[in-house]
Protein backbone atom coordinates (compact mmCIF):
# COMPACT_ATOMS: atom_id res chain seq x y z
CA UNK A 1 0.00 0.00 0.00
CA UNK A 2 1.31 3.43 -0.94
CA UNK A 3 0.03 6.60 0.68
CA UNK A 4 0.64 9.97 -0.93
CA UNK A 5 -1.08 13.26 -0.19
CA UNK A 6 -4.81 12.55 0.28
CA UNK A 7 -4.85 9.33 -1.71
CA UNK A 8 -4.18 5.68 -0.86
CA UNK A 9 -3.21 3.25 -3.60
CA UNK A 10 -3.51 -0.51 -3.09
CA UNK A 11 -1.20 -2.50 -5.34
CA UNK A 12 -0.44 -6.11 -6.24
CA UNK A 13 3.24 -6.08 -7.05
CA UNK A 14 3.70 -3.14 -9.42
CA UNK A 15 0.04 -3.18 -10.57
CA UNK A 16 -2.20 -0.55 -8.93
CA UNK A 17 -5.57 -2.10 -8.13
CA UNK A 18 -7.58 0.43 -6.13
CA UNK A 19 -7.23 4.12 -5.46
CA UNK A 20 -8.95 5.49 -2.34
CA UNK A 21 -9.29 9.22 -1.98
CA UNK A 22 -9.71 11.52 1.01
CA UNK A 23 -13.53 11.47 0.90
CA UNK A 24 -13.63 7.67 1.07
CA UNK A 25 -14.28 7.20 -2.64
CA UNK A 26 -12.50 4.16 -4.07
CA UNK A 27 -12.11 3.39 -7.75
CA UNK A 28 -10.60 0.33 -9.37
CA UNK A 29 -7.69 0.87 -11.72
CA UNK A 30 -8.62 -0.32 -15.20
CA UNK A 31 -5.32 -1.54 -16.63
CA UNK A 32 -5.86 -2.59 -20.24
CA UNK A 33 -2.59 -4.50 -20.53
CA UNK A 34 -3.28 -6.58 -17.42
CA UNK A 35 -4.81 -9.70 -18.93
CA UNK A 36 -4.59 -12.48 -16.34
CA UNK A 37 -7.49 -12.99 -13.99
CA UNK A 38 -6.35 -13.90 -10.49
CA UNK A 39 -8.67 -16.26 -8.62
CA UNK A 40 -8.31 -16.62 -4.85
CA UNK A 41 -10.42 -18.99 -2.74
CA UNK A 42 -10.23 -19.34 1.06
CA UNK A 43 -11.55 -22.44 2.82
CA UNK A 44 -12.08 -23.50 6.40
CA UNK A 45 -12.44 -27.15 7.26
CA UNK A 46 -15.15 -28.70 9.39
CA UNK A 47 -12.45 -30.57 11.33
CA UNK A 48 -8.63 -30.30 11.45
CA UNK A 49 -8.37 -33.85 10.09
CA UNK A 50 -10.07 -32.63 6.89
CA UNK A 51 -7.32 -30.19 5.90
CA UNK A 52 -5.02 -32.64 4.09
CA UNK A 53 -7.89 -34.37 2.23
CA UNK A 54 -9.12 -30.90 1.19
CA UNK A 55 -5.66 -29.99 -0.14
CA UNK A 56 -5.48 -33.29 -2.02
CA UNK A 57 -8.95 -32.79 -3.50
CA UNK A 58 -8.25 -29.21 -4.52
CA UNK A 59 -4.92 -30.19 -6.08
CA UNK A 60 -6.76 -31.97 -8.89
CA UNK A 61 -7.82 -28.54 -10.20
CA UNK A 62 -4.25 -27.96 -11.44
CA UNK A 63 -4.96 -30.51 -14.20
CA UNK A 64 -7.62 -28.34 -15.84
CA UNK A 65 -6.08 -27.12 -19.11
CA UNK A 66 -7.31 -23.51 -18.93
CA UNK A 67 -5.36 -22.81 -15.71
CA UNK A 68 -2.17 -20.89 -16.47
CA UNK A 69 -0.92 -20.98 -12.83
CA UNK A 70 -2.22 -22.93 -9.83
CA UNK A 71 -1.30 -23.19 -6.15
CA UNK A 72 -3.03 -24.77 -3.18
CA UNK A 73 -1.63 -24.50 0.33
CA UNK A 74 -2.37 -24.79 4.00
CA UNK A 75 -2.71 -21.37 5.62
CA UNK A 76 0.54 -20.54 7.40
CA UNK A 77 -0.77 -17.40 9.10
CA UNK A 78 -1.41 -17.65 12.83
CA UNK A 79 -3.57 -14.61 13.51
CA UNK A 80 -4.51 -13.69 17.08
CA UNK A 81 -7.83 -12.25 15.90
CA UNK A 82 -9.00 -14.77 13.32
CA UNK A 83 -7.95 -18.27 12.27
CA UNK A 84 -10.92 -19.30 10.13
CA UNK A 85 -8.91 -19.91 6.94
CA UNK A 86 -7.28 -23.34 6.69
CA UNK A 87 -6.61 -23.71 2.95
CA UNK A 88 -5.94 -21.22 0.14
CA UNK A 89 -6.27 -21.73 -3.61
CA UNK A 90 -4.59 -19.24 -5.95
CA UNK A 91 -5.02 -19.58 -9.70
CA UNK A 92 -4.45 -17.43 -12.76
CA UNK A 93 -6.37 -17.48 -16.02
CA UNK A 94 -5.59 -15.82 -19.32
CA UNK A 95 -9.07 -14.28 -19.57
CA UNK A 96 -12.70 -14.60 -18.46
CA UNK A 97 -13.36 -17.37 -20.99
CA UNK A 98 -10.56 -19.47 -19.47
CA UNK A 99 -12.02 -18.99 -15.99
CA UNK A 100 -15.51 -19.98 -17.18
CA UNK A 101 -14.11 -23.08 -18.91
CA UNK A 102 -12.36 -23.99 -15.63
CA UNK A 103 -15.65 -23.76 -13.70
CA UNK A 104 -17.44 -25.87 -16.32
CA UNK A 105 -14.77 -28.60 -16.47
CA UNK A 106 -15.65 -32.10 -15.15
CA UNK A 107 -12.59 -32.05 -12.84
CA UNK A 108 -13.99 -28.91 -11.18
CA UNK A 109 -17.29 -30.70 -10.58
CA UNK A 110 -15.45 -33.74 -9.15
CA UNK A 111 -13.49 -31.43 -6.85
CA UNK A 112 -16.75 -29.96 -5.50
CA UNK A 113 -17.99 -33.48 -4.70
CA UNK A 114 -14.78 -34.26 -2.80
CA UNK A 115 -14.21 -30.96 -0.97
CA UNK A 116 -17.71 -29.63 -0.16
CA UNK A 117 -18.44 -32.25 2.55
CA UNK A 118 -15.10 -31.43 4.23
CA UNK A 119 -15.34 -27.65 4.29
CA UNK A 120 -17.20 -25.16 6.43
CA UNK A 121 -16.44 -21.81 4.78
CA UNK A 122 -15.62 -20.90 1.17
CA UNK A 123 -14.84 -17.33 0.12
CA UNK A 124 -13.80 -16.58 -3.44
CA UNK A 125 -12.58 -13.44 -5.19
CA UNK A 126 -11.43 -12.71 -8.72
CA UNK A 127 -9.41 -9.67 -9.74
Amino acid sequence: MIQSDSRIQISFGQTPLIHCFEKGLCVSEQVSNRRPIRHVVLFSSKHPDNIEPMINGLSMLAKIPTVSHFEVSRNRNEDHYSNEVDVIVYAEFEDAAALEAYRAHPIYQKCIEVVRPLRELRLAADF
